[in-house]
Order: C-alpha cells, then structure tokens, then sequence
C-alpha cells in the first residue's frame, strides 16, 4: 500500500490535464510553471490525502499550503500563532470553500493566491466583504463586522487584552458605518425605522440652505446616526468605508492602493460639503 502510494505521488505533477492547466493559465493569468508550482504547493502537507480527496480539508494543511503562497514572509511575521489561533485563516478557508464541501479543491486554492496577490483593487474588496459577511446573507450588519474585525485584531495583536480589543472593534465598527452613512447618496443599506422623523428630501433641502438652521441640521444627524443602527453594509458600500481599518488594508493588501487614497480623500471632500451650511 505505501508503495501505491509513493507511485501515484510520484506521478501528481503529471495527473494535471492540459486542458485543466490552459484552462487555469487563461483564468488567472498565470504560466504553466506556476500552476505546477502551486499545483505542488497544493498537494505539500500530504499529497496522498489531498489526491484521495480532490482537496484540501485540514485547516492545519491549508495553512500550511495557502500562507506562504499567498502573504510575503514580512506579513506572516506579524501574526499570532501562525494566524490558526486568531480564526483569520479559518475564515478564510470557510470564504474559499463556495461549495460548501468542507475543503478547498485546487481551482479555489489558485483563486485565492490570485486575488491576495495580483487581483485588482476591487476583487479584493470584495474577498474582504465576504469575509466580513459572517452569515452570507450579502449585506454586512454590525454584528458580522464586529465578529471579523475580532478575528483580524485577535490575528495581529493576539488575546492578552479583552477589554482594549472590544474598544479598538466597537470604535472602527462605528467609523466604517458613519463613513457608509455620510457617503451613502442613494440611501441604500439604510432600513426605515417608523418610529423616527420621516423627513422629506424636499424639507432636507430647505433646511440645508436656511443658515439659521443649525440646531435642525443636528437633529437631521442625529436622525441618521440613529437610523444607521439598523443599517447593512452592501459591497459598494463596504468598499468605500473599508479604508477605516488598517488591518483589513493590511491582510487584504489594500494598505498601498493610490486608487483607495484618492477615493477615500474624494468621499471625505464630498461628505463635508454635503453637510456645512452652504
């Protein structure tokens, strides 16, 4: 049995199909060398097992195989116990198994490496969103934001001081919304709330150019802060507030994006105008 093993081992390299490799080389726009070498890295924590089950179960194994590919050595230095203790990489293997089998087969493992380390700007936003979205139900509540930013803080900063990661979580939790909030011109994440002023954009408007009106203007913010307790992240809106956090910047590697400082200095500008006295 060992040597059936070593044999079909020994042969993995070659099991790819030419059409699997071209069909991956297309997709991610990789070289052949690089889908054998991931292909390899794949199957290194036990290539027999990994083969029998066409993935990767083990959260150790993919660990193991998915890090080191997909994070620079300087990055993987700033984690926690090899970023397993935290959840961070748990959650991630959860994000990359779409199928919901219980493992990450090889398409998902190349999926991965190529939006951490080559994707645009947008395809990792929107792994960010996903693994915020704790209960995949497409929008991002407090709850799903509070829990994934818990893990990423657990991740860089480990789990010696409760009390200051729950004021860190609850205070980027409450900037991201705000920010979502005061840059949401369409309204959309928002849930009405009957037991708040329904106040007409007409009226809003009004009061916006009425100089004199500034004890108004407040009561208006505070209408929305409160309105933004009930509030859902969607993707768009998770895209322009994610800039609040720098460890969602820095695990998603977004902290270097010239695009997202330009955005995040345009949505600030656009913010402020809209609520100064004009």
């Amino acid at each position: 049995r060992s040597y059936h093993q070593w044999t079909i081992t020994r042969s993995a390299d070659t099991d790819l199909e030419s059409s699997t490799i071209n069909d991956l080389k297309r997709r991610f726009k990789i070289k052949e060398e690089e889908v054998r070498r991931f292909w390899t890295k794949f199957l290194s924590p036990s290539p027999w097992n990994i083969l029998l089950c066409a993935g990767i179960g083990s959260l150790d194994w993919f660990a193991k195989a998915f890090a080191k590919q997909a994070f620079a050595s300087w990055h993987r230095r700033q984690w926690r116990g090899r970023g397993l203790e935290s959840g961070a990489l748990r959650r991630l293997f959860e994000v990359l198994d779409y199928n919901v089998t219980g493992q990450v087969n090889f398409e998902q493992f190349l999926f991965g490496i190529h939006v951490l380390t080559k994707a645009k700007a947008d395809m990792r936003k929107r792994l960010a969103f996903e693994f915020c979205d704790i209960d995949a139900d497409g929008s991002i509540s407090r709850s799903d934001l509070k829990a994934s930013l818990r893990v990423l803080h657990r991740l860089y900063n480990g789990r010696d001081d409760k009390l200051s990661e729950q004021r860190e979580v609850d205070k980027f939790v409450e900037a991201m919304f705000e920010f979502a909030m005061l840059t949401n011109t369409k309204g959309a994440g928002v849930t009405s709330n009957s037991s708040l002023p329904q106040i007409s954009q007409t009226e809003l408007d009004e009061k916006q150019r009425d100089p004199t009106s500034g004890e108004t203007r407040r009561a208006f913010l505070e209408r929305d802060r409160f309105r933004s307790l009930k509030m859902r992240l969607s993707p768009e809106e998770f895209g322009r507030a994610v800039h609040q956090h720098p460890l969602v910047l820095l695990f998603f590697n977004l902290h270097d994006d010239a695009e997202m400082k330009k955005l995040q200095a345009n949505l600030i500008a656009e913010a402020k105008d809209a609520f100064e006295p004009g």
